[in-house]
């Protein structure tokens, strides 16, 4: 048995430890249901296009902020055009992990009709305003034409795109 004022202590004690694994449990759930849903939005495997090796990895900024609004794509056009794109929406949760799907819907419908890249991000940009969800997303669209080895950017407030040579040194693009 225990004196009344340790009884009281423990019962205190026992109620603040179970309120924190009630909230480790929910914070869990939360990124299991954040990490499920953003893995499901983003491309399985990227299509085959012929003359072009691609690769895609998801690498988090921060440790323990493997979820979140990043995405990417590759859409095949034609048999000689690609769009790639890339972008991230602001936060790490299911509100980002939702919003990115939209965009990246709405990058690869207008990707496939053929839009240039401003063009792809102007109207992302008009369903944004519509949807309003207050966050902030960046993104930059590459349209691949591969019978004349070029390349056509625009970017929406995402960091320009490099291309790193075999010896190393890297060529900014935008």
């Amino acid at each position: 048995p225990f004196p009344p004022a340790e009884r009281a202590i423990l019962t205190s004690l026992a109620g603040l430890i179970a309120q924190a694994l009630d909230r480790a449990r929910l914070y869990d759930a939360k990124h299991t249901l954040a990490h499920t849903l953003q893995t499901g939005l983003l491309p399985h495997a990227l299509p085959h296009i012929a003359h072009l090796r691609t690769a895609a990895r998801y690498r988090p900024a921060g440790h323990g902020m493997d979820i979140g609004g990043d995405f990417y794509d590759l859409i095949h056009r034609t048999p000689t055009t690609a769009v790639t794109a890339i972008g991230d929406v602001q936060g790490h949760n299911t509100t980002a992990a939702a919003l990115m799907g939209q965009v990246r819907t709405a990058v690869h419908a207008h990707a496939t009709v053929g839009a240039t890249p401003g063009d792809i991000l102007a109207r992302t940009n008009r369903l944004l305003v519509d949807l309003n969800p207050g966050l902030f997303v960046s993104c930059l669209i590459a349209h691949l034409d591969l019978g004349h080895r070029r390349a056509q950017l625009a970017t929406a407030g995402h960091p320009p795109a490099l291309i790193r040579h075999p010896d190393g040194h890297a060529l900014s693009l935008i």
